[in-house]
C-alpha cells in the first residue's frame, strides 16, 4: 500500500481553524508532547485494539497526526491506513512511514467526510487522543464513520468529557478557578498550538454514545487518567513516581465505574458496529 495525498477537505465551520493550529505544531509534536504518559495510554488502546481484532486486521485512524499509532499499529502486523485534516502532520507521518519501510497509507481528508475516500471498509477505526473533541457534530461523524467499517466492526474513540476531576482539583488547588471549570463553558478555545487557537468541543460519555446509537451499539467505556495525572503533568509524575504509580493502580480498579470513567482526563469508548 503506498501513501496517498489529497487536498484538505473542508466540512466545518472551524475546520480551517483546526488545519492551522495543528499545522502549526506539526514539526515539533513528536518531540513537545509525546512523554511516558501519552506511551502508557497508547498502550492501553493498542491493547483494547488487540483484543478486538488480530493481526492482519484492516485499521483507519481518523486523526492521525504524525502517525503514532498508525506506525505503531503497522509493526503489529495491521494493515493501516490513516486521515489528518493537516497537510504537514500528513507530510510528517508519510515520512516517517518510508523510514521504517512500512505499508502505512494517509490521506489529507477531514473525518467528516469520509465516504469521499475510495478505500475498502474497515474492521476498525480509531480516534485518539480528543481528535473527536474538534467535532460540534458527532451524529455526522458517527455517520461517516459508520460508511467506513464493516458490519461487526468496531470504533475506538478516546474522548475528552466536559467534567476533568483531575483539572478542577488542581485548578482549585491554585484558586484558577476559570482553568479548574474551562472544559464546562460553551466556547473553549485550545491551548497549546502556539498562538493558534480552535473550538473544543467536550463530549460527555452519554451525548458520545447516543450521537452513534443509530449505527453502533456500546461494548464499553473506560476512563483514563482518573485520579492519575493526565499527560499534561508528566513533570509532576516524574516528580513523584510512587504517589502516580498508585494512582494509576487505583484509575485501573474504577476506570469502568460509571460515576467515574466520565470524570477523567479522557475517556475511551468502544463501539460495536449493527
Amino acid at each position: 500500500m503506498g501513501s496517498q495525498k489529497a487536498q484538505p477537505v473542508m466540512a466545518t465551520e472551524h475546520t480551517g481553524q483546526v488545519l492551522e493550529s495543528f499545522d502549526n505544531i506539526a514539526g515539533i509534536f513528536d518531540e513537545e508532547f509525546e512523554n511516558e504518559i501519552t506511551r502508557s495510554l497508547r498502550q492501553k488502546l493498542y491493547s483494547a485494539i488487540g483484543s478486538l481484532v488480530p493481526p492482519g486486521s484492516s485499521i483507519l485512524d481518523i486523526n492521525c497526526g504524525t502517525g503514532i499509532d498508525a506506525i505503531a499499529l503497522s509493526r503489529k502486523g495491521y494493515s493501516v491506513a490513516g486521515v489528518d485534516l493537516s497537510p504537514r502532520m500528513i507530510e510528517r507521518a508519510q515520512r516517517k512511514s518510508s523510514e521504517h519501510g512500512l505499508p502505512v497509507r494517509f490521506m489529507v481528508s477531514s473525518f467528516e467526510c469520509l465516504d469521499k475516500i475510495a478505500w475498502e471498509p474497515f474492521d476498525l477505526v480509531l480516534s485518539n487522543f480528543g481528535g473527536l473533541n474538534c467535532a460540534g457534530r458527532l451524529d455526522k461523524v458517527a455517520e461517516q464513520t459508520a460508511a467506513v467499517i464493516k458490519p461487526g466492526g468496531f470504533l475506538i474513540g478516546v474522548v475528552m468529557p466536559p467534567v476533568c476531576l483531575w483539572e478542577i482539583l488542581d485548578g482549585s488547588r491554585r484558586f484558577h478557578f476559570r482553568t479548574a471549570f474551562r472544559r464546562l463553558r460553551k466556547n473553549v478555545l485550545a491551548t497549546g498550538f502556539r498562538g493558534k487557537t480552535f473550538s473544543v468541543h467536550y463530549h460527555s460519555p452519554g451525548r458520545f454514545t447516543k450521537a452513534f446509537k443509530r449505527w453502533f451499539e456500546v461494548r464499553e467505556i473506560r476512563g483514563l487518567n482518573i485520579l492519575s495525572p493526565p499527560p499534561h503533568a508528566a513533570v509532576l509524575a516524574r516528580r513523584y513516581p510512587a504517589i502516580s504509580s498508585i494512582l494509576e493502580s487505583i484509575d485501573e480498579r474504577i476506570a469502568y465505574l460509571p460515576a467515574c470513567r466520565s470524570i477523567g482526563d479522557h475517556f475511551m469508548a468502544t463501539l460495536k458496529r449493527r
